[in-house]
């Protein structure tokens, strides 16, 4: 008999949060870059990225970090809200259902077998135009 698994992760839950964990990754290593870019000594190559990315976008390395880790963290709490409620709901279901055939098998106790009445039935043929 097979064991049933009591967690379960769709593959789409496995595929988003692979990407969230990798958009999460780049969002650090946008940080560590600008803090490398920051506190480095005055003439390196990451300040020099640094201010044409804050040239270009208005923000440097650092902000956009915080932003693509922001942006990665709201994806995959949402994620695991939409996954928890709907375990949760398939934990419910399955709640009721062992209630309910328990009741079904302590009411269907009481009753009486009945043996089934079968009377045969002719059925007439169809005309054959």
């Amino acid at each position: 008999m097979k064991k049933k698994s009591k967690l379960k992760v769709s593959i789409f839950e496995i595929i988003a949060y692979s990407v969230c964990g990798a958009v999460g990754l780049w969002g650090l290593t946008y940080i560590t870059l600008g803090l490398l870019a920051r506190f480095l000594p005055v003439h390196n190559a990451l300040a020099e990225v640094d201010a044409v990315v804050e040239k270009a976008f208005g923000l440097g390395l650092f902000l956009w970090g915080i932003i693509i880790l922001a942006i990665a963290t709201v994806v995959a709490s949402f994620i695991l809200l939409i996954n928890a409620k709907k375990n949760d709901r398939e934990v419910e279901r399955e709640t009721r259902r062992t209630a309910r055939l328990a009741q079904m098998k302590n009411n269907g106790s009481d009753l009486p077998i009945v043996d089934a009445e079968v009377t045969p039935k002719k059925e007439e043929a169809t005309p054959k135009e």
